[in-house]
């Protein structure tokens, strides 16, 4: 596509308001090109030939050395840089070595393992080496009665890691044969192995090295990533060994030009120019019974009950203070109109709800100006049954389908073939994952157009201030604990379930292992005998262990329209109640679905078809205790630092009912729901004396000041720790030290390092803070600097919605962050 061209047209449009904040052009490049040093066996070269490559790229040659020499690797390259290869390759050469060879595919999504297994049929075909490899995909989707077979047949088994956690290492006697010829072990994405799915995978490859040495094997492991500020030590990490880095992309690019849209403020024109795309049934009186207040526009409502009886239902809610268009509507504007032109278009979400509700949005419109093209674009999210998945999938592949809304589910290296244009929506929580998206579009060596639509958000508005940020800051640090005692206590119960422990096999497992297998001796689930620990429970651990949440099981929701009892998608335990509570409106493929019931005893959603003009929010409160401090030491202005265990407690209180497109608020209704409780560990920051005078001194009483420096640091945190928004909170104490603090914590049982980043970088967490307040050109707060983050979890949250709280003084945050950092 001309990808300026389309930029002038829009500019050009009369509904135009300077939303285009910075346009950033990166060169094409050419490709670089290198023999490998090993020698390549003459079908691998009818291998390459059939995919038309005559040669390797210079980071693909010195993978397959050092595969093939057999040191560990990873390989940190750009999107579409060609790392399948990096593994395909020696994986192959060993397979036509050694008949008895084995190799182990490891993907973080399903739908990864069936991407990279038509992609090595096509290969093994092309060259005739059917006898030699034979792949299988062994996942959750694969039918029992296939099982046996693969096991005793497939020498390359592409899976992911809860299937190796869960029905693989469990039942390793099965897979003898298997894992005694082990030769390599692939990690792919391993930039998505961070928080506790990536601590969790630690000690499931821990695990696996221990099979492997029972049945005499010592795997290759070949890692590959996107790129990322610490991909070696994120490898080392997670396989416990040594490992070598390549991360000089050699392939070549197409010219790609990145733009920063930010939505306007909103202003009295608003009202006629949603007209073009409003959807039927809900006219301009929606958007006039809107009244303006200081700043920005809010929608009056009336609570459809009382509050609930809950305690922890303290705070105020109010009408949300919107202050910039609407970014989802500004997304369905950008892709319906690149459709329109033809443009294959990817628009990236950061939550379930607005991959959907963007869908609708540009499916209705699309269907009054262009049906043809309505009929090509499709949401695609987690949630969904596997079938839905894959026949997405392969429209995307084919062509069928033009456009796609999507949550990270299509991040990953999935090839979805040649796109030209993607918009990220909101900024995904690390510059890592911003660029995974943006390189989604021009995946061969075309021109292509990348949209990063920002949020009413601080973070998102900072970056649009500061556009260097994003393309020269460093890539951020991916983090793993796998020294938390919960993950632990988990994986060693596991390992031990499948074979005894050695005392001397603890200490793989971190630093706490010797004082978890105590304690799980002391519960009985352990036997210590002989200097071994058996499994003495009759449970059987791997199925309470979920290596991708902190709970332990998951809801099925359950269509229920006109007897039909069908399963039509699944959500975590932990989540249920902020998805599919009662009376909620859950969305799927477009489609609105009415929660009917909540059965928790039973882990089910019933729902019924429902032709709503409006969808529901959540609306949680949560609060922090302070139980055991660990460290202490002091920080920027006279202030001091502590990082120790809390406890947290958050509850689903009532949700809100808003008007599709416009984004009205036309109701309220309390929740009676249990409270859900974690022990975690946080940092606690206590401003210096002179800081909460300064912000009496403004006029202010002291939590005002507090509460929105609370905002800013709960936010940017994240970027620090490379984690998502939703693994942290953040709360002020005032009553439990006799002075007032505020605590940032991780969202997860026992905590997860988040927020000992914080503590060891507490002073470049408070002047980032006091950066996106200090840049913020509002005048006494907005939701772009001190407003309360969204940090509810991506699956059901808008995040254009906000927390609907009062705004805190920006002022007051300004005086007390201030003096604190000595600005």
């Amino acid at each position: 596509m001309d990808a300026l061209a389309f930029l002038a047209r829009v500019r050009n449009d009369r509904r135009y308001r300077d939303q285009i904040q910075h346009v950033h052009t990166l060169p094409s490049r050419p490709a670089r090109y290198q023999m490998p040093r090993t020698a390549v066996p003459d079908a691998l070269h009818a291998v390459l030939a059939a995919q038309g490559i005559e040669q390797l790229y210079e980071h693909q040659a010195g993978a397959y050395d050092t595969v093939r020499e057999g040191r560990n690797v990873v390989i940190s390259t750009g999107t579409a840089s060609g790392k399948s290869l990096c593994y395909h390759l020696p994986v192959l050469a060993a397979l036509l070595d050694d008949v008895e060879a084995r190799a182990l595919y490891l993907f973080p999504a399903k739908a990864l393992s069936y991407d990279q297994l038509g992609s090595l049929e096509r290969m093994i075909s092309a060259a005739g080496l059917g006898e030699r490899a034979r792949p299988a995909c062994y996942d959750g989707d694969t039918p029992q009665h296939r099982r046996a077979g693969i096991r005793r047949s497939a020498n390359v088994i592409l899976t992911n890691p809860d299937m190796l956690h869960v029905s693989v290492l469990p039942y390793h006697a099965k897979w003898a044969q298997f894992f005694a010829h082990l030769r390599y072990v692939v990690l792919d994405e391993i930039h998505t192995y961070r928080g506790i799915f990536g601590s969790h995978v630690a000690g499931v490859v821990r695990r696996l090295q221990r099979i492997c040495r029972h049945y005499g094997a010592d795997p290759t492991y070949v890692c590959c990533s996107a790129t990322l500020g610490n991909p070696r030590q994120l490898a080392e990490q997670l396989v416990d060994r040594p490992v070598e880095l390549i991360d000089d992309d050699a392939s070549p690019r197409g010219q790609r030009h990145v733009v920063l849209w930010n939505p306007p403020l909103l202003g009295l024109r608003d009202e006629d120019e949603d007209a073009e795309d409003r959807v039927p049934g809900q006219g301009a009186s929606a958007l006039a019974s809107r009244t303006r207040l200081s700043g920005g526009v809010t929608a009056p409502f009336e609570p459809d009950g009382p509050k609930a009886s809950n305690p922890m239902l303290a705070a105020p809610i109010v009408p949300v203070r919107i202050t910039r268009r609407n970014a989802n509507v500004e997304a369905q504007r950008l892709m319906r109109r690149l459709l329109e032109e033809q443009a294959g278009t990817i628009t990236f979400c950061k939550a379930r709800v607005v991959a959907e509700l963007i869908y609708t949005f540009t499916r209705d419109s699309l269907q009054r100006r262009r049906p043809d093209l309505a009929r090509r674009i499709k949401p695609y999210r987690g949630g969904y049954l596997p079938n839905e998945r894959r026949e997405i999938e392969r429209q995307l592949f084919t062509g069928e389908l033009l456009g796609v809304c999507s949550t990270t589910a299509l991040e990953l290296g999935i090839d979805v073939g040649t796109l030209d244009a993607s918009i990220v929506v909101g900024f995904p929580g690390t510059l890592c994952s911003l660029w995974q998206q943006i390189g989604r579009a021009g995946r061969r060596q075309d021109e292509s157009l990348s949209i990063f639509i920002a949020y009413d958000d601080p973070v998102d508005q900072y970056l649009m201030r500061h556009p260097q940020f994003v393309f020269d800051q460093p890539l951020e640090h991916a983090i793993i604990d796998p020294d938390n005692p919960h993950i632990i206590a988990a994986q060693m119960s596991c390992a031990a379930s499948e074979m005894s422990l050695s005392e001397d096999e603890l200490d793989a497992f971190g630093v706490a292992a010797k004082d978890v297998a105590s304690l799980l001796t002391d519960e009985d689930k352990l036997r210590h005998t002989a200097g071994r620990y058996y499994w003495a429970s009759r449970e059987f651990p791997a199925t309470k262990t979920d290596l991708r949440t902190i709970s332990d099981a998951t809801y099925a929701i359950i269509d229920t329209t006109d007897g039909r009892n069908e399963v039509i998608g699944q959500v975590d335990s932990i989540s249920a109640p902020e998805l599919v509570y009662p009376e909620a409106v859950y969305l799927h493929q477009g489609e609105s679905f009415l929660v009917r019931e909540l059965d928790m005893p039973m882990r089910t959603a019933r729902v019924e078809r429902l032709d709503a003009d409006y969808y529901t929010q959540p609306v949680l409160q949560d609060e922090c205790r302070i139980v055991e401090q660990r460290l202490a030491g002091d920080c920027l202005g006279g202030g001091q630092r502590f990082f120790g265990d809390v406890s947290v407690k958050w509850q689903t209180i009532a949700f809100r009912k808003f008007k599709l497109f416009t984004q009205e608020l036309i109701g309220q209704t309390a929740l009676d729901l249990p409270a859900q409780q974690i022990d975690t560990t946080g940092v606690w920051l206590q401003p210096p004396p002179e800081a909460i005078e300064a912000v009496k001194d403004a006029g202010f009483k002291a939590y005002e000041g507090l509460s929105g420096a609370k905002n800013l640091l709960t936010v940017s945190l994240p970027p620090l720790a490379m984690c998502d928004r939703y693994d942290v909170g953040g709360v002020v104490n005032s009553s439990q030290l006799g002075v007032s603090v505020i605590i940032l914590y991780d969202r997860y049982q026992g905590g997860l390092g988040y927020a000992r980043h914080g503590y060891e970088y507490a002073d470049e967490l408070l002047k980032m803070a006091y950066a996106l307040v200090s840049d913020c050109p509002c005048e006494d707060g907005c939701p772009g600097c001190v407003a309360p983050p969204n940090l509810r979890i991506t699956i059901h949250h808008d995040p254009d919605l906000g927390q609907g709280y009062k705004i805190p003084s920006k002022t007051a945050a300004l005086a007390l962050l201030g003096r604190w950092v000595g600005s």
